[in-house]
Order: C-alpha cells, then sequence, then structure tokens
C-alpha cells in the first residue's frame, strides 16, 4: 500500500460510502505514516523513556475507534 497522502485523501473521502476493504486500507496507510512519524519523533529521545512509537500510535488508534468521526471535504462543502 503506498502511503501516498493523495491517496490517504481519497480514501478519507470515501470514508463510509465505500467498500469495509476501502477502511481497511485507509487504517493501514494512515497507521504506517503515523508509526513512521513517530518513530522519528522518538529517535531524537533519550535512552531513558520507555514509551515506543508502536505503543503511542496504538493509543491514538483506540482514541480514534472510540471517536465519532466524519470527515468532510473542505473544498467541496
Amino acid at each position: 500500500m503506498s502511503n501516498d497522502p493523495r491517496r490517504i485523501t481519497q480514501l478519507l473521502k470515501g470514508w463510509g460510502e465505500g467498500p469495509a476493504d476501502d477502511s481497511e486500507a485507509l487504517m493501514s496507510a494512515v497507521y504506517e505514516q503515523l508509526r513512521r512519524i513517530a518513530a522519528r519523533q522518538f529517535a531524537g529521545e533519550s535512552d531513558g523513556h520507555t514509551l515506543q512509537p508502536t505503543a503511542l500510535v496504538h493509543e491514538a488508534f483506540l482514541q480514534l475507534g472510540e471517536a465519532d468521526l466524519e470527515f468532510n471535504d473542505p473544498i467541496r462543502d
């Protein structure tokens, strides 16, 4: 799966309208992107910290899963 931001935008626009595998593709793409960002941020931290990038992203996904989200395209609205 490409993590091209344009692909993620396409998947977000189709959120809730397309097949379930589109939702899975979105979550996969976003997860990988967030994991990379978290790993980059943690690379500069001291060795003593205990939070890992994967744990941070998992926590974010748990919170997103509980949120009632609706994505709008500001250009179309």
